[in-house]
Protein backbone atom coordinates (compact mmCIF):
# COMPACT_ATOMS: atom_id res chain seq x y z
CA UNK A 1 0.00 0.00 0.00
CA UNK A 2 1.65 3.75 -1.06
CA UNK A 3 -0.50 6.87 0.27
CA UNK A 4 0.76 10.34 -0.49
CA UNK A 5 -0.13 12.44 2.71
CA UNK A 6 -2.22 15.84 2.35
CA UNK A 7 -2.73 18.34 4.26
CA UNK A 8 -6.44 17.09 4.33
CA UNK A 9 -5.34 13.38 5.40
CA UNK A 10 -1.82 13.66 6.71
CA UNK A 11 -2.75 12.64 10.53
CA UNK A 12 -4.78 9.92 9.52
CA UNK A 13 -2.27 8.33 7.22
CA UNK A 14 0.18 8.90 9.81
CA UNK A 15 -1.47 7.51 12.76
CA UNK A 16 -4.97 5.86 11.73
CA UNK A 17 -4.11 3.76 8.65
CA UNK A 18 -0.74 2.90 9.89
CA UNK A 19 -2.82 0.63 12.34
CA UNK A 20 -5.62 -0.67 10.15
CA UNK A 21 -3.34 -1.61 7.41
CA UNK A 22 -1.46 -3.53 9.79
CA UNK A 23 -4.80 -5.03 11.56
CA UNK A 24 -5.54 -5.74 7.89
CA UNK A 25 -1.86 -7.43 6.94
CA UNK A 26 -1.25 -5.49 4.60
CA UNK A 27 2.87 -6.59 4.89
CA UNK A 28 4.22 -3.11 3.59
CA UNK A 29 2.86 0.43 3.79
CA UNK A 30 4.46 3.08 2.46
CA UNK A 31 3.85 6.65 3.06
CA UNK A 32 5.14 9.89 1.40
CA UNK A 33 5.24 12.73 3.32
CA UNK A 34 6.24 16.14 2.12
CA UNK A 35 4.31 17.59 5.15
CA UNK A 36 6.26 15.56 8.00
CA UNK A 37 7.12 18.30 11.25
CA UNK A 38 10.66 16.94 10.50
CA UNK A 39 10.44 17.65 6.85
CA UNK A 40 9.55 15.37 3.69
CA UNK A 41 10.06 11.70 4.51
CA UNK A 42 9.39 8.69 3.06
CA UNK A 43 8.14 6.15 5.66
CA UNK A 44 8.45 2.85 5.34
CA UNK A 45 6.14 0.12 7.70
CA UNK A 46 6.11 -3.32 7.45
CA UNK A 47 5.88 -6.80 9.53
CA UNK A 48 2.25 -5.99 10.73
CA UNK A 49 1.51 -7.91 14.02
CA UNK A 50 -1.17 -7.38 16.45
CA UNK A 51 -2.46 -3.89 14.70
CA UNK A 52 0.91 -2.12 14.41
CA UNK A 53 3.78 -2.78 12.36
CA UNK A 54 7.16 -4.01 13.65
CA UNK A 55 9.62 -2.63 11.24
CA UNK A 56 9.95 0.65 10.14
CA UNK A 57 12.36 2.34 7.39
CA UNK A 58 12.52 6.28 7.23
CA UNK A 59 14.33 8.28 4.28
CA UNK A 60 14.35 11.99 4.03
CA UNK A 61 13.28 12.61 -0.04
CA UNK A 62 16.37 12.60 -1.70
CA UNK A 63 17.90 9.56 -0.51
CA UNK A 64 16.43 6.05 -2.02
CA UNK A 65 14.11 4.02 -0.02
CA UNK A 66 14.55 -0.21 -0.43
CA UNK A 67 11.67 -2.19 -0.54
CA UNK A 68 12.07 -5.87 0.57
CA UNK A 69 10.64 -9.08 -1.26
CA UNK A 70 8.57 -9.83 -2.78
CA UNK A 71 9.36 -6.35 -4.85
CA UNK A 72 13.31 -6.23 -4.17
CA UNK A 73 13.61 -3.05 -5.52
CA UNK A 74 14.80 0.28 -4.46
CA UNK A 75 13.16 3.52 -5.18
CA UNK A 76 15.46 6.88 -5.78
CA UNK A 77 13.25 9.77 -4.07
CA UNK A 78 15.28 12.45 -5.31
CA UNK A 79 12.41 13.54 -7.77
CA UNK A 80 9.89 13.78 -5.41
CA UNK A 81 8.59 17.28 -4.81
CA UNK A 82 8.37 19.36 -1.38
CA UNK A 83 5.23 20.36 -0.36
Amino acid sequence: MVEIASRATARVDRTVKVHAYASAGIPLYLLLDSLAPDGPVCTLHGRPEKGTYREVGRVRFGEPIGLPAPFGLVIDTAEFPEA
